[in-house]
């Protein structure tokens, strides 16, 4: 009589789960990989995730949302020092100024292109 040689199958080891956040950040590989502007959903998602780095402090006020500046090194991004200096007074900015902003450009098309620039300049 010949014994049962039992499973021969090999055991695969445990899958490894990396919950890292990849380089680039979401915006600018969204805006590489349309090659345009980045929209409102993908703004608001970016300022998500700074929020969970608790690089910016997301408020609401009524109907509005102001993000606060908490890390100063993020000013060294183009985007953001546009966002905080031209839009905001230097330390936090509002929704609403920035869709206010948007209008009172000529076009609000410059201001998108303007903002695809600052997101592509770094990469």
């Amino acid at each position: 009589m010949v014994r049962n040689p039992g499973n021969k199958k090999q055991k695969f080891p445990p899958i490894k789960h990396s919950y890292e956040i990849p380089e680039p950040d979401p915006l600018k590989a969204k805006a590489l990989l349309r090659i345009a502007p980045p929209t409102a959903q993908e703004l608001s998602v970016y300022f998500l995730e700074l929020a969970g780095q608790n690089k910016v402090e997301i408020t609401q006020v009524n109907d509005d949302y102001i993000l606060k500046l908490r890390d100063k090194a993020l000013l060294k991004e183009p985007l953001l020092r546009y966002l905080f200096e031209k839009v905001g007074n230097g330390q936090e900015f509002s929704l609403t100024a920035l869709k206010k902003h948007g209008k009172r450009e000529k076009k609000c098309q410059t201001v998108r292109k303007e903002i695809f620039c600052l997101v592509t300049r770094n990469l």
